[in-house]
């Protein structure tokens, strides 16, 4: 599995950024995920697991915030190795949409002359 897994899927995403009630709920529901993480890694013998997680919450004085957390489940040893996997995986990626940009100007550019 070399490739990345995205989805895009705009009103999906809107809806889940619809915000958790309060921080006791987004708790009960981010522990609720570790959880099934958990039962997913042992079914599918995955032995390292690391997630970042950004959700929207409403804080006590009604303004919606954001809670980021992360989870590793496996060797503590390979925590910070996976982070900086995925952290060199997206400026990567960043970068080849970046050259892609660059080369469709160039090419613009050459038209136009």
């Amino acid at each position: 599995m070399n490739k990345t897994k995205t989805e895009r899927n705009p009103g999906r995403y809107r809806e889940l950024c619809t915000p958790y009630a309060n921080r006791e709920e987004a708790a009960k529901q981010l522990e609720a995920f570790a959880e099934e993480m958990l039962t997913l890694r042992i079914k599918y013998k995955i032995a390292d697991l690391y997630v970042v997680i950004s959700s929207s919450v409403l804080n006590s004085d009604g303004e919606e915030g954001e809670i980021i957390t992360c989870s590793h489940f496996g060797n503590e040893l390979k925590a910070e190795m996976l982070a900086a996997y995925a952290l060199g995986h997206e400026q990567s990626l960043r970068q080849e949409k970046i050259a892609a940009i660059l080369s469709q100007a160039v090419k613009r550019g050459r038209r136009e002359d």
